[in-house]
């Protein structure tokens, strides 16, 4: 209830998979997603990396969850850092990348898509495998009514399960639910044997059996937030088991004539209830609809791979088609009116042949000429993104630079704190001018707002164009030190760094723990701007520009006498080597020379290399 309905984040795996599949896939068909850009970064941060093929989120097929759930659950930890950096570039409030960074940060969520995948490389992959096979099995004695058998298996996995949700995580239990069938049917063992100890995918970083380091780390997670989501796995399982099993027993449901249990008046075409005339017919018969679906299914698939056609290809095709140059001629029929024929046709063959053959000889280098450009292109994107990253640690390096300054001035006497309304009233009325009531109100604010780092200081000093006056400010002051003075008003040991910060999202359930990791990753910046920030400070001190101490003096001038033995540096120019120098010098006040030309008498401290000692 605290998500903001903008956001649109939601618990329904398919929704997430059609999310997940605009942001991350590298078609990059989605004009708001960043699949390209993703691929970019994870090819430069971690070109070992082996990721999981990002499923089309198109489509109605029953198992695509299942199937979605595995690129989601491995690519999760890539993807979260990738979120992560760009919500914290400046002014970034994309909806579909928060809505994925709040839904990947959930722990509950990670456990549904670890449940998800689980249960795909158990139980959906090996059913998958033995309806697409079963017509080919015939010298096998297997027909549709034996692939009854997968589905017995599986309903009794269910039942199982929902009384003993704990086995769900056991790799030995679940990877064998179908080990009966395997022992009859040796093809249905190699392909297990293939998908999961031989079949090598491709990826950024090679080709690897990626498929069984899926399986380990499924079922004997290694990263945080894999392992945090097994406190959320038992009654996931339930619910899924008791579903399993309301879906096979249901009548209206065409899968309960093939599971047993249900009996021999309704599990007609299951393996221990089938006559034996049916069982011996429904041998070689296709138990899938895949003959209908392909062509369709092959039209989708040319018109979603070419995706990312190549921009000077595309333009080709395009001037080709409108120009009409590889159209055919016809002859003027009846009714009908003659179509010249294209350019190309109009040329003579040795002409033709001779541009094919040129055509098919310079692609290769076409092809190189077209990566090479897109290469520069994301080059130039990086070196953008990073010239803001170092602007950022750059503008954040002089604002620390003002927070050292606030922080100090809050401990010394430049600071009105720890006053009454009254005390703090007459100390403004001291001062000679309006602008000066100003300035020491301003400043005391800052203090609190950049010294301090308190966000809830308010630092406004105008409204519609009227800046506000003595009493507005003095007002606003007096509010902020009554606050201060209360028990939950922390004062910080060290000036505040701003660094990088995410846009405000709200986690969904339990956070995953690589949200804290995420956060100590940029302390290495803030580091660094303390260090510069530190660095830069005394160079400026040492020019002149600026002085710490000078900051940190009290608003009104003292007594001269009230000088007497405080310590105090002048910049001055001294002898330093062969040249001349600009220094901060120190000493100590040892007495009243003149009064009534507020002269006093300085024992200076002793420097190196300085003449005239």
């Amino acid at each position: 209830d605290n998500i903001a309905p903008i956001l649109r984040v939601t618990t329904s795996l398919d929704n997430v998979l059609i999310a997940f599949d605009k942001e991350f896939s590298l078609c990059a068909n989605y004009p708001k997603g960043h699949g390209e850009k993703f691929l970019n970064w994870i090819t430069s941060k971690y070109p070992d990396a082996m990721l999981f093929h990002v499923e089309r989120s198109g489509g109605g097929r029953q198992d695509l969850a299942l199937m979605a759930s595995l690129p989601i659950y491995w690519n999760r930890e890539w993807c979260v850092q990738f979120l992560d950096e760009q919500l914290r570039a400046p002014g970034n409030e994309n909806i579909l990348q928060k809505n994925l960074f709040t839904i990947l940060t959930s722990s509950e969520m990670v456990a549904v898509t670890r449940l998800l995948a689980i249960y795909h490389i158990a139980i959906g992959m090996p059913l998958r495998y033995l309806t697409g096979k079963t017509h080919e099995w015939k010298e096998h004695d297997w027909g549709v009514v034996e692939l009854g058998r997968a589905f017995d298996c599986w309903y009794n996995a269910m039942v199982h399960l929902k009384d003993n949700p704990g086995d769900y995580l056991d790799e030995e239990y679940m990877m064998s639910i179908f080990n009966d069938i395997k022992e009859d049917l040796p093809p249905f063992e190699d392909y297990l044997d293939h998908m999961f100890t031989e079949k090598k995918t491709t990826s950024i970083g090679g080709k690897e059996v990626l498929m069984s380091k899926l399986r380990d780390e499924l079922f004997s997670p290694e990263q945080d937030a894999n392992m945090s989501s097994t406190e959320h796995m038992s009654g996931l399982v339930k619910v899924i088991a008791e579903i399993g099993i309301k879906e096979m027993t249901d009548t209206n449901k065409a899968i309960h004539r093939y599971v047993s249990a249900n009996g021999p008046e309704l599990a007609i075409y299951s393996h221990k209830h089938a006559s034996q005339e049916r069982r011996i017919a429904l041998r070689g018969v296709p138990a899938t609809n895949d003959l209908a679906e392909s062509s369709l299914g092959g039209a989708t698939y040319q018109l979603q791979r070419f995706g990312r056609i190549g921009i000077k290809h595309a333009a080709a095709v395009s001037d080709v088609r409108r120009n009409g140059w590889l159209r055919r001629g016809t002859k003027e029929e009846k009714g009908k009116h003659k179509r010249p024929a294209g350019l190309f046709h109009t040329l003579p063959e040795p002409v033709q042949f001779a541009i094919m053959e040129s055509a098919i000889k310079d692609a290769p280098q076409q092809r190189t000429r077209n990566t090479e450009e897109l290469d520069l292109q994301r080059k130039a994107k990086e070196a953008k993104e990073k010239l803001i990253h170092e602007l950022n640690l750059h503008n954040s390096t002089e604002a620390y630079i003002d927070a050292i300054y606030y922080y100090k001035m809050y401990f010394s006497e430049a600071c009105m704190k720890d006053m009454t309304a009254g005390e703090v009233q007459k100390a403004i009325d001291l001062f000679p001018s309006k602008t000066a009531k100003l300035d020491a109100l301003k400043e005391n604010i800052r203090m609190r707002k950049l010294g301090l780092g308190f966000d809830w200081v308010d630092d406004k000093w105008s409204k519609s164009n009227k800046a506000f006056g003595v009493g507005v400010l003095t007002s606003r002051l007096i509010a902020i030190i009554q606050r201060e003075g209360r028990d939950e008003c922390i004062i910080p040991t060290t000036p505040p760094v701003k660094i990088a910060s995410r846009s405000a999202t709200v986690p969904l359930g339990t956070s995953t723990p690589d949200l804290e990791k995420l956060e100590e990753k940029y302390s290495d910046d803030a580091k660094q701007i303390r260090k510069t920030a530190m660095k830069l400070l005394k160079q400026r001190e040492s020019e002149g520009k600026g002085s710490l101490a000078a900051e940190c003096q009290p608003w009104q001038r003292p007594e001269v006498r009230e000088l007497v033995t405080k310590r105090v540096e002048v910049y001055t120019a001294v002898d330093v080597g062969d040249g001349k120098e600009c220094i901060w010098w120190p000493g100590r006040v040892m007495g009243v020379h003149k009064e009534d030309r507020q002269e006093v008498l300085i024992e200076w401290d002793p420097l190196e290399d300085v003449a005239g000692w």
